[in-house]
């Protein structure tokens, strides 16, 4: 989906891994600074798709906010049983960073 606007939350590490390529892509990318910052985008209905990373509870923060926003989770973990973790706290999807 060319064109929508895309808040990518790097990991702890403050790795973003698939930004480059989303970009490419046709997403328009932005890093907010921190979780706060993304908070008031999407308040401000500034978003169209999250990517988060599954560290905390950023997830339900965001659900409680704004349900219809679709997110979708960041971990190092590369197993269904994360992806299908991740979408029964609400996520649309999981996506496995790459090591390194």
């Amino acid at each position: 989906m060319p064109g929508m606007r895309l808040l990518s939350l790097p990991l702890s590490s403050g790795h973003s891994p698939y930004d480059e390529a989303l970009s490419a892509a046709g997403f328009q990318v932005e890093t907010p600074g921190d979780f706060a910052e993304l908070l008031e985008a999407v308040r401000a209905h500034r978003v169209d798709l999250l990517l988060l990373p599954d560290e905390g509870d950023e997830l339900e923060q965001v659900r409680e906010l704004a349900p219809a926003i679709p997110v979708v989770l960041l971990g190092e973990e590369d197993t269904s049983l994360a992806a299908a973790r991740a979408q029964a706290r609400g996520a649309l999807g999981y996506l496995a960073a790459p090591a390194g």
